[in-house]
């Protein structure tokens, strides 16, 4: 007895479907260079030009941008925002840039406590780090043309410092600053990518009654603190 369920039907319209060839053009090169030589137009010629059209960017989407010459004068800053906000508990990710600034805060700040994602199992991070309203996290990289600021996980694979937080603070290093996505993806592996996160700005939204609420999402304030690499 046959079986013409409306589920069968289905069924066997997807598994025809799976013998038909695409007719799509998975590779043209015509293509390639057209997208090459747009993206020349549009893009800054020069590091200094391409992190000015970053910074532009990320003001645009109410993001707060600061310059330092180095890793280590990023304390400054961070501690300047620690002040005028009352900070006292940051949340840390593991990367070594984020644990470096973090030891060399401490040092001088014996009041100002870090806790660091890999100190906790996963089941107590989010207890814990829900509870930390501001956050030091380091971007893999950061797209110019879109000011927007890279996450490609560290070892921890948590992504609670960069969204729990109501204030983050992002560090990146200039020679992560690419200058579109078409060149970031030239940089990642296929693994990396699937892991990977872009963010723009503070989280934002005025889906209800047009109202601007922010932090819906994740931060309300986003601060990139970008210092010069070696190279």
């Amino acid at each position: 007895m046959k079986n013409n369920s409306s589920r069968n039907k289905i069924l066997n319209r997807v598994k025809k479907s799976l013998n038909i060839q695409s007719t799509s053009i998975t590779n043209n090169p015509e293509i390639d260079i057209n997208i090459d030589q747009e993206l020349k137009k549009i893009t800054p010629s020069g590091k200094e030009l391409l992190i000015e059209q970053f910074r532009d960017e990320v003001e645009k989407v109410s993001g707060e941008f600061i310059f330092v010459p180095t890793l280590l004068e990023a304390s400054k800053p961070i501690v300047d925002i620690f002040n005028s906000e009352g900070v006292l508990e940051i949340a840390t990710t593991a990367e070594s840039e984020c644990i470096e600034i973090a030891k060399y805060i401490s040092q001088k700040f014996s009041k100002i406590k870090f806790f660091s994602t890999a100190d906790y199992t996963e089941d107590n991070r989010k207890i814990k780090f829900t509870d930390i309203n501001t956050s030091i996290v380091n971007a893999s990289y950061a797209i110019a043309d879109i000011g927007s600021v890279v996450f490609c996980y560290d070892k921890t694979l948590t992504s609670y410092p960069h969204f729990l937080s109501d204030h983050v603070i992002v560090l990146v290093n200039e020679n992560d600053v690419v200058a579109n996505q078409f060149e970031l993806f030239t940089k990642l592996d296929m693994e990396t990518a699937k892991n990977m996160v872009i963010v723009a700005g503070p989280s934002r939204t005025a889906d209800i009654e047009k109202v601007l609420v922010l932090g819906a999402h994740g931060p309300r304030k986003l601060t990139v603190i970008l210092y010069r690499g070696k190279n």
